[in-house]
């Protein structure tokens, strides 16, 4: 077999992998966490990179008011409510593309404080 031969034969495999592989990348799920302790007053989860929808689960552990923003590229997106101690949300999201981050902060909007404990996952096109 002559070298160009062999070249030819390695350009066709690439070109035929190529067109196989093409358009088969799929979004996957990335899922960050978040704890606030007490002796913060919040706490934020890192990016998640969103295409489609997210999934926002927070379980508040203490006994004091919690409640949360959800960032879109860096600025608040969605003020969410308050929650009491022991409750659990779990929210779905349809969303734009974008860059995700989820702060929790200890007390109300209106009246923050430190001593709360609650846990948060935020997820992306699950």
């Amino acid at each position: 077999m002559t070298k160009k031969n062999t070249i030819t034969i390695l350009i066709s495999l690439l070109f035929f992998t190529s067109i196989f592989n093409f358009g088969t990348t799929n979004a996957s799920a990335a899922t960050q966490d978040v704890t606030l302790t007490t002796n913060q007053s919040s706490s934020s989860t890192s990016r998640v990179t969103a295409t489609k929808n997210l999934l926002l689960i927070i379980n508040n552990k203490g006994d004091k008011t919690i409640h949360y923003t959800i960032f879109k590229n860096g600025e608040a997106w969605l003020i969410g409510s308050d929650y009491f101690p022991g409750e659990v949300l779990q929210d779905k999201y349809n969303v734009a593309p974008g860059e995700y981050s989820v702060r929790l902060y200890c007390g109300t909007r209106y009246t923050p404080t430190t001593g709360c404990k609650a846990t948060g996952t935020l997820t992306s096109d699950w």
